[in-house]
């Protein structure tokens, strides 16, 4: 955790949980597992972005985000806001080139690999500058349906984790005139009183923090998987690759599943439609499924295309994971989902589920 310039109140109440993320990898600790062209690309790139950071930055607004990111950190790693998961920091360069503040790594067992998820956590009242992070991770699904790059992860917790993924990236929102409140709720869940502390990490698991970060996490991923989906059926479609009847038959099943999906502006309505149930029950058929890998293994043993259908399975596992976790958390907020509540500390209900661009406001 870097030191930074000014003050945030009772700040220093937090040292026992901003201890707990101190440190992260360095790009330069993967030569031998990563190309040193590739590192050494990361590094003029990194030194180039400090150079020309902008000049006169609020420093209490960005102290304020890193407070905020630790926070979210701390919710989704102590406090299981995204179900049981382990956090890792990301390295710098991940951080300030690829826009990801932190990994969470869901276990699935010893059979399975882990499901990973890429975090931008962002601490603002601009909603431009949010829409703009989210944007980036739909537009590049839209292009060409990749995902985002980690490309220094290291997990003691999962040594088996090599370096180099490439995993859905979700924004989580914290509006900064929240900040405060929010670090008031920590400070107490470390307090020396039972009740107190008690009364704070109660909130902090079930409370409207947890609900809406929750939310946020369903809601892109839902979406991206939608685009995805959409991407596949498009680019399918318009390659004329009927070679392989079957495959062209699901295609045509799953642009039929998609029609009425794509009309729907409210993803948090499309979620709890008859529809989206059929599209993921559709993907999750095992048939279906082998035969979309099918055809994609024999495209990309001729040519370089990207791994569109495991990107696709990647966002729905991640999907599926968390809205189960949120399906089985009711809603404790006063207002209810799809409403604007006075205590909804990231505004996701303000226009998060809108198509637009998942507004945080």
């Amino acid at each position: 955790m870097e030191v930074m310039e000014g003050h945030l109140e009772g700040e220093e109440k937090l040292g026992k949980i901003y201890k707990r993320w101190e440190g992260r990898p360095h790009h330069t600790e993967f030569e031998g597992l990563i190309p040193h062209a590739t590192i050494k690309n990361d590094n003029e790139r990194l030194a180039y972005l400090k150079e020309h950071r902008e000049s006169g930055q609020n420093i209490p607004e960005n102290r304020m985000s890193r407070a905020m990111e630790v926070c979210l950190k701390e919710l989704v790693h102590q406090h299981g806001s995204l179900g049981p998961a382990d956090v890792e920091n990301s390295a710098e360069a991940d951080d300030e080139i690829r826009g990801v503040d932190f990994v969470v790594i869901f276990d699935q067992g010893e059979d399975k690999p882990p499901l990973l998820l890429a975090v931008d956590a962002t601490c603002t009242e601009h909603i431009g500058y949010v829409e703009e992070k989210i944007g980036h991770s739909l537009d590049r699904i839209k292009k060409d349906g990749s995902l985002n790059e980690v490309r220094y992860l290291r997990s003691e917790d999962h040594p088996d984790l090599t370096p180099q993924h490439f995993m859905p990236r979700i924004v989580l929102g914290v509006k900064s005139s929240k900040g405060q409140e929010i670090l008031h709720d920590f400070m107490d869940s470390q307090s020396k009183d039972t009740d107190t502390r008690r009364r704070a990490n109660q909130k902090l698991e079930k409370g409207p923090l947890t609900q809406a970060v929750r939310e946020q996490a369903v809601n892109q991923l839902a979406y991206q998987l939608e685009l995805a989906s959409q991407k596949l059926s498009d680019d399918y479609l318009s390659s004329r690759l009927d070679t392989n009847k079957n495959e062209a038959r699901k295609i045509r099943e799953l642009q039929v599943l998609l029609e009425p999906i794509t009309r729907m502006d409210d993803v948090g309505q499309q979620i709890q439609s008859e529809e989206w149930a059929k599209l993921v029950s559709f993907l999750k058929e095992p048939a279906n499924r082998q035969i979309f890998e099918q055809g994609e293994q024999e495209r990309r043993s001729t040519s370089r295309a990207l791994p569109l259908v495991e990107n696709i399975y990647k966002i729905l596992a991640l999907f599926e994971h968390i809205n189960k976790v949120k399906e089985d958390s009711p809603d404790t907020t006063s207002g209810g989902a799809g409403q604007a509540t006075e205590d909804d500390p990231v505004g996701a209900r303000l226009g998060l589920h809108r198509k637009e661009l998942l507004r945080v406001y």
